[in-house]
């Protein structure tokens, strides 16, 4: 088994002064961390009683993160994309992020009412990014199931604020 923690580099004032930046490069270069990254979060994931029907991620690292963890439930992956960057009609939703504002997207269409959904991400900070994604999903008449990403960060208190909105939040490693 891989130690993960030894594939996550802090890079200071990234993107901006002020933000320590974790970056996951490291891991995505390893092959057997990688590996280990999409076991480590589907593991986390697999429950007997509760059945999960697909994987949605984020671009752009969570697209990184989220199809591996797709492949090892033999489930679906959904791209969240920014704005503008998906074919069709589409949803859209704008949240704030610890360094500034932004919106995602879903294409229309693609989640099956009551569709489980496990939303996948590298970085969970602030928590925006993945209850903007709930907030997709939920519109789409989708179903939560989880949301989990590889690392926390546990100063800006994102599993907080999806937990006390009632989500079931999974992480593999917190800084």
């Amino acid at each position: 088994m891989t130690n993960l923690e030894n594939y996550v580099r802090t890079v200071e004032d990234f993107p901006e002064e002020g933000v320590k930046f974790q970056d996951i490069g490291p891991m995505l270069e390893d092959p057997q961390a990688r590996q280990e990254s999409y076991r480590e979060i589907a593991g986390l994931l697999q429950d007997e009683v509760l059945t999960l029907d697909s994987v949605a991620g984020f671009g752009a690292r969570g697209f990184l993160i989220g199809p591996g963890v797709a492949d090892e439930l033999d489930s679906s992956f959904y791209m969240m994309r920014k704005e503008g960057k998906l074919p069709g009609d589409t949803r859209s939703e704008s949240y704030g992020l610890e360094y500034d504002q932004d919106t995602i997207e879903i294409q229309e269409g693609l989640i099956d009412d009551g569709e489980r959904i496990a939303l996948v991400d590298d970085v969970l900070a602030t928590g925006g990014t993945i209850e903007a994604g709930t907030n997709l999903v939920e519109r789409s008449e989708g179903e939560v199931a989880y949301c989990a990403a590889l690392m926390e960060i546990d100063s800006l208190d994102g599993r907080e604020r999806l937990e006390n909105q009632g989500y079931d939040v999974k992480t593999v490693m917190s800084r």
